[in-house]
């Protein structure tokens, strides 16, 4: 009698590492779209950030919001603000608008352009509403913005996107 092994023993043990393989296999691709699905959502909430914080910042300088109109929706907004505060009446206006995959924002300054663009590359929607109320403490009339930012990865290949939203009141302190 000879020792060793038949065909039917090496088919079984394939047969056995193969389904070890496709389990491990599984594991690391449940992984690694778990882990994937976590950078792009990190990307998305730094995207809206930053959009929001240079908002905020350009607001929280504003004397005079042009637009949208006070209690109407709009996808673009406009206003007045001041640019320097060691120089007397330097001001500027700041434009935020909707573009297909990302939001633009426009500073005309002194007859000069600044354009720049934010979340590119990437499911960008803004609305603005203006808002006005009468402040408690001083019975004067102040003014805001409310902000609704939506920023959302592309879809990837199994038709799947992720997406961060972000809703935001910022008062006018200049008014």
């Amino acid at each position: 009698m000879k020792k060793g092994l038949t065909l039917i023993e090496i088919c079984i043990g394939v047969v056995i590492v193969s389904l070890l393989m496709v389990t491990i296999m599984k594991l690391l691709g449940t992984g690694m779209s778990g882990s994937q699905k976590g950078l792009s959502h990190l990307a998305n909430m730094e995207a809206a950030s930053i959009l929001m914080s240079q908002i905020e910042y350009d607001l929280m300088r504003a004397y005079e919001l042009t637009d949208p109109p006070v209690g109407e929706k709009s996808i673009s907004a406009r206003w007045k603000m001041l640019t320097d505060e060691t120089i007397p009446d330097t001001t500027a206006t700041v434009t935020y608008q909707n573009l297909d995959e990302a939001v633009k924002r426009t500073l005309i300054e002194d007859g000069s352009t600044l354009e720049h663009t934010y979340c590119r590359g990437l499911k960008t929607v803004i609305s603005f509403e203006k808002v006005r109320f009468t402040d408690p403490k001083t019975g004067g009339e102040k003014q805001g913005l409310w902000i609704n930012l939506s920023v959302a990865s592309p879809k990837k290949i199994s038709g799947e996107t992720e997406k961060f939203e972000l809703k935001r009141l910022i008062m006018c302190k200049n008014f």
